[in-house]
């Protein structure tokens, strides 16, 4: 009601509706344990029936409460709701004081005071299995949609790479546009991967997830390098499309590490499950014990309690053991040794036969045979406490495989390649444009000629960064400059990323510290004064990415021969080289000055 003006007429509706099934769960919950209560004979016993009458109002209260809101009026609910309310707290009350005097009375008052506890407790256990019910049928669903968005991302990524592999190839033509159906193809492509970010903003919505977030996130980043690089043509729209395909790969990684963290949660649930299952286990084998000593047949009330257990814990194994197969269908994918510690405690549920032990020993429950009574319950504690064991074995082993994260690394390590050699093209394709500018500047007169000649560190100094630009030297531009340290900046983030997944998969970071070491470098300004020094950190960097996937790879592949890289020879990139060549002939030229 507070909230009334915040919602649509449909929104309205479905909350009123939602209520109204909620009020109807809470009435059915009270009218079970009352159940429950007469069952035993307690609902009549002079000590329980303030309780017993307080819940009765509350039921009433409660539909009374269900049929207003089924017609809408949300005013006219309240009183029966908290009548309802006051009533469930009375025999809230009269509960904790029968218990308490139960307890300190002992006797059949506490016989009877266990008797209560033991029906509310059931209760809430069923409450709680249901829930995690309900909570586990969430997570699967949600673990199906991103296994399905999964597969999208690696068909849009294995589009966008055809599409980054036309852009290159219409960039070497000297620059041309890469044609009105490669354009076309490429704003298909973005918008196919919009509608793919849109469903993992929705799914991230439902879920929490800030996984998926920033992987839709993603997703719509390299939607809009998409569409730059279908408008645009040259090395801009292949930086582009690369870009893109970098953004999806990326987003792919998130959503494979949001798959492991839900097989890590369901596992642990599992373990958590039959942590629960060996307490109940050891507790009804303590029971029974009980039973057998007092003498008590399956008619008691103990003996009923027990046997409601044993029924509710065969239900719980047999639920246990489809989750496990579920989980271990899950994992057999890219975390082997989990799955196969998985396989293992299904099979000894299966073996052992679990669930027909515990259902068998129901029949067990005041049995004048006490010693087969104690072997048996011993043994079935003993097997579902190994059951445990070897769920925490699993639990244990989610992420010791990990083949998925080294495959990462070397998925990081060539999408970083790419981008570096890509900087390298665009940063040789404008030097080259910066030489013919200014060699047609050049043909001007003598007078301004040597007023620039210090601009790339010639010999005879001057002042590199306000006549940068203008020199004569000079090959690339203050905007140049400027984009290139903003690349070379998202790079280094990138290393630097790559340099923790290594740490987390215990590999070699030798090359890349170097290439990091390199990147910081191509931040400073003054670099770019130097084509010679700005070619030779490219090639280094090129050169040490090179390295890094290749001994990635030998890793995943398990090569044993080794690779020989030689460390002093670096080769220029493409499009440096008639600039360094010109760049050294003309400070040649300005010490012969």
């Amino acid at each position: 009601m507070r909230d009334r003006e915040s919602y649509s007429e449909s929104e309205f509706r479905e909350n009123l509706r939602s209520i109204s099934l909620a009020q109807g769960a809470a009435r059915d919950q009270v009218a079970g344990i009352l159940d429950r209560l007469t069952a035993r004979g307690l609902g009549n016993d002079p000590q329980f029936q303030s309780i017993s009458e307080a819940m009765r109002q509350a039921i009433v209260e409660m539909e009374a409460a269900q049929k207003i809101l089924d017609e809408g009026d949300l005013q006219e609910a309240i009183s029966p709701e908290l009548k309802a309310l006051q009533n469930l707290q009375k025999a809230e009350e009269s509960y904790e004081v029968e218990v308490s005097q139960g307890q300190q009375g002992g006797g059949g008052g506490g016989a009877r005071a266990d008797d209560l506890a033991d029906i509310f407790e059931l209760e809430l256990d069923k409450l709680q299995n249901q829930y995690e019910t309900v909570e586990r049928g969430q997570r699967q669903q949600a673990g199906a949609q991103v296994e399905e968005e999964m597969e999208a991302l690696k068909e849009l990524a294995r589009r966008q790479q055809q599409q980054a592999e036309r852009q290159r190839r219409a960039a070497a033509q000297q620059g041309g546009a890469s044609g009105g159906a490669s354009a076309q193809a490429q704003r298909q492509l973005a918008e196919d991967t919009e509608e793919a970010a849109r469903r993992l903003e929705i799914l991230a919505r439902e879920n929490n997830d800030q996984q998926l977030a920033d992987a839709a996130r993603r997703l719509q980043d390299a939607a809009a390098d998409m569409r730059r690089a279908a408008s645009g043509s040259g090395s801009a729209a292949t930086a582009n499309a690369e870009s893109a395909l970098d953004q999806l790969e990326d987003a792919t990684r998130r959503l494979q590490r949001d798959r492991q963290e839900r097989l890590a949660t369901d596992v642990e649930d599992a373990r958590s499950r039959a942590e629960d299952l060996a307490r109940e286990q050891r507790d009804i084998e303590a029971g029974m014990d009980r039973l057998a000593e007092a003498r008590l047949g399956p008619g008691s009330e103990a003996g009923r309690r027990l046997f409601e257990r044993k029924e509710a814990m065969h239900d719980e194994i047999a639920d246990l053991e489809r989750e496990i197969d579920r989980i271990t269908a899950d994992a057999r994918a890219n975390q082997r040794d989990a799955a196969e510690r998985l396989e293992e405690a299904a099979s000894m549920i299966e073996d052992d036969k679990l669930k027909e032990r515990v259902r068998y020993s129901r029949g067990l429950i005041g049995t004048q045979d006490r010693e087969y009574t104690r072997e048996f319950e011993a043994e079935t504690t003993r097997i579902v406490e190994e059951l445990q064991e070897q769920l925490e074995r699993a639990n244990d082993a989610i992420g010791a495989d990990q083949s998925d994260l080294r495959a990462e690394a070397l998925d990081r390590a060539r999408a970083l390649q790419r981008g570096v050699e890509s900087l390298s093209r665009r940063l040789g394709e404008r030097g080259q444009q910066g030489q013919q500018g200014q060699g047609q500047q050049g043909q001007q007169g003598q007078g301004q000629q040597g007023g620039q000649q210090g601009g790339l560190g010639g010999p005879d100094g001057g002042n590199r960064g306000g006549a940068y630009a203008g020199s004569r030297y000079g090959r690339l531009s203050t905007g140049d400059i400027r984009q290139s340290r903003s690349e070379a900046r998202q790079r280094l983030q990138e290393a630097l990323e790559l340099q923790r997944l290594l740490e987390d998969v215990d590999l070699n970071q030798q090359q890349l510290g170097d290439v990091i070491a390199a990147l910081r470098q191509l931040d400073r300004e003054d670099v770019y004064l130097d084509l010679a020094e700005l070619a030779r950190l490219q090639s280094q960097i090129v050169e040490g990415l090179q390295q890094l996937e290749f001994g990635l790879r030998r890793e995943m592949e398990g090569e044993s021969e080794n690779r020989v890289f030689s460390s002093g020879s670096y080769d220029v990139p493409r499009g440096f080289e008639d600039i360094v060549e010109e760049y050294s002939r003309a400070l040649a030229r300005g010490s012969g000055n």
